[in-house]
């Protein structure tokens, strides 16, 4: 019974992040990235271009793609997307 508890929690999780607008997925990517000085990120922000979005960040986003969407994706799968806004529907599916 436990484990269909926690299987029920982790797919109630998996499923309101799917539904997460932009403002929810920009936290989740800030908190993910951990960053000292928190950019100013909109949807159009390129990913090469927010300050301080280093290997260590990459491996946040990364981590949360397979954690909180159950994507596997590499570094290269992410900045090919390009933008903030690229990188938010890639994880929502939109």
């Amino acid at each position: 019974m436990i484990g269909e508890r926690a299987r029920l929690i982790y797919l109630s999780t998996f499923l309101r992040a799917l539904e997460m607008d932009f403002e929810e997925f920009k936290q989740e990517f800030l908190i993910a990235c951990d960053f000292i000085e928190e950019p100013v990120l909109a949807e159009d922000t390129p990913l090469d271009k927010i300050p301080d979005f280093d290997s260590l960040a990459m491996l946040g986003v990364i981590v949360m793609l397979e954690t909180q969407f159950g994507i596997t994706a590499s570094g290269e799968d992410v900045m090919r997307l390009e933008t903030m806004g690229g990188l938010h529907k890639f994880a929502t599916k939109q």
